[in-house]
């Protein structure tokens, strides 16, 4: 995506916290809150750029001189006076209406509103600023477009509706794309209930190299959260959708012919016939109903508003089936390098069901806003020894304002942005000593080393060997024996050369002849 807006592209509108995702047409009106425009002027722009809101709802790009705020002459050393009773403003809301309607900007309103408060001049800078700030957000229709990124898409769909989303914040979202080792030419087995958030997520980092299998229930998938990212045709056709209650049958199923899918369809849309528009004629009144029509205002209807032909309806479904088929054959022939769970339901069969398709030493993380879900998964999965390293996590997330002077927490936070359950899998037939020839299975064979004093090992007691001085034979008594047995003592012991581990010193040591 090119840093220029472009028609027909999918931009963030953002005006002060709140944000709104649209489609750049022409001749579209646009309404963020309180204000109504069209995105005609912001064809050709870079993205970033802020936008004034005039009376007609075209975009216009403030001039530098408007941007910067006019400085305050006086202010006060402390609020210690000051009465909030709403009686220190002289401008009625009439009167500030009556100056909107005569063509004051926003900038001439708020010197007005200055001038006629009695405490604005004893107030602190700070306060003045604050009081700035609250009036501009109010008085001044400004907007700035931005480029999508996942962090914008979170936050909006987050502040506006956040159970869609299963309440997800930004730095949930982005602990479940590291812990799952998301990158490019992988293949990804996702099951989730965000409006296909977390897809759009996925497909954004692996930028259309690998797979991504998705889960769903139902006939077809969700997929809502999507127009959202403005992902590319080849990001998007790696995403492949497979229906959840096939996957125990899975291999009873087979490919559906694509051709002959397409030509049932040909022969449908043939036979169908155009609709026969109904024609109403009152006799007397066809006239009146005419004249009366004419004058009243129609709105144009929305493009998101028009219902799908049959032959989208059709091409749908055909699409649906190619993605079922690509997914049923990864299903079958690959091993998936992550597992990614977040589901409002209970995880714990979808985990023990699913962590069967995937390769060993590869991630799985399984999300959800209620710790007793996480929990549940937990155990099954510690029953099951397929898991290591697991771990169930909790992020604490708190926004700060970063101000000269007045650096502190914001007061209003989220009390929390769900759980985390995060392993690796491994192959439960490696831990298993009945399965392992390498093991011995006779306990007495393999008895438990102290960790104070392990002893010598394997290593050690091959490799040393006796020494054996001139003079003797092969028939002599080895020196280990007659160190282990001190009451067989024959004429060769002081042919015998000293244990070099002996706790005597050498000065007390018996020397050879």
């Amino acid at each position: 995506m090119s840093g220029i807006i472009e028609e027909g592209s999918r931009v963030i509108i953002q005006k002060g916290t709140y944000l709104r995702s649209e489609e750049v047409l022409r001749k579209n009106k646009v309404s963020v809150q309180k204000l109504h425009f069209y995105l005609d002027n912001a064809i050709g722009c870079n993205y970033g750029t802020t936008f004034k809101v005039g009376r007609n709802g075209h975009l216009t790009v403030p001039h530098a001189s408007e941007e910067q705020p006019k400085p305050v002459p006086t202010s006060g050393e402390n609020n210690q006076f000051l009465n909030d009773d709403g009686s220190s403003q002289k401008l009625t809301k009439d009167t500030i209406m009556n100056l909107k309607a005569q063509g004051f900007e926003g900038e001439d309103i708020i010197e007005q509103l200055i001038e006629n408060s009695e405490t604005f001049k004893i107030k602190t800078e700070f306060s003045q600023e604050k009081y700035l700030n609250k009036k501009r957000k109010r008085h001044i229709s400004q907007v700035t477009i931005l480029k999508p990124t996942l962090r914008l898409v979170c936050q909006m769909m987050y502040s506006s509706c956040p159970s869609k989303i299963m309440e997800l914040r930004t730095d949930t979202v982005s602990q479940i794309l590291t812990m799952a080792n998301i990158h490019s030419n992988i293949n990804v087995l996702l099951l989730e209930n965000t409006q296909s958030f977390l897809a759009g997520a996925i497909l954004h980092r692996m930028a259309g190299h690998g797979n991504v299998v998705q889960l769903y229930n139902g006939d077809f998938p969700i997929r809502l959260s999507l127009p959202h990212f403005a992902l590319a045709e080849d990001e998007m056709k790696i995403l492949s959708g497979f229906p959840m209650n096939k996957i125990n049958i899975l291999h009873s199923l087979e490919k559906e012919d694509i051709e002959e899918k397409q030509s049932e369809v040909a022969e449908e849309m043939d036979s169908a016939e155009p609709p026969i528009k109904k024609e109403i004629c009152d006799e007397g009144n066809t006239s009146q109903k005419d004249e009366g029509s004419s004058t009243k205002r129609r709105r144009k209807p929305k493009h998101y508003n028009k219902p799908l032909t049959e032959q989208e309806k059709h091409v749908r479904k055909i699409n649906r089936i190619e993605e079922e088929n690509r997914a049923l054959e990864l299903l079958k022939t690959a091993s998936f390098d992550s597992l990614i769970i977040a589901t409002k339901f209970r995880s714990k069969t979808a985990v023990l069901r699913l962590i069967e398709f995937l390769a060993p030493s590869r991630p799985v993380v399984v999300y959800s806003p209620y710790k007793e879900v996480l929990n549940e998964c937990l155990l099954a999965l510690k029953e099951s020894k397929s898991v290591l390293n697991l771990d169930l996590t909790e992020t604490w997330w708190r926004s700060y304002q970063v101000l000269t002077m007045r650096t502190h927490p914001h007061i209003m936070m989220d009390g929390t942005g769900g759980y985390l359950l995060t392993g690796i899998k491994v192959d439960p037939g490696l831990n298993d000593s009945t399965d392992n020839p390498n093991v011995n299975r006779n306990p007495a064979a393999n008895p438990p080393v102290n960790p104070t004093n392990p002893g010598p090992s394997t290593q050690d007691k091959t490799d040393v060997k006796p020494v054996i001085p001139a003079g003797t034979s092969d028939n002599d008594p080895d020196p280990a024996d007659l160190k282990d047995n001190p009451g067989n003592k024959s004429d060769t012991d002081h042919n015998t050369m000293p244990d070099g581990d002996s706790a005597e010193p050498p000065s007390k040591r018996t020397k050879s002849s």
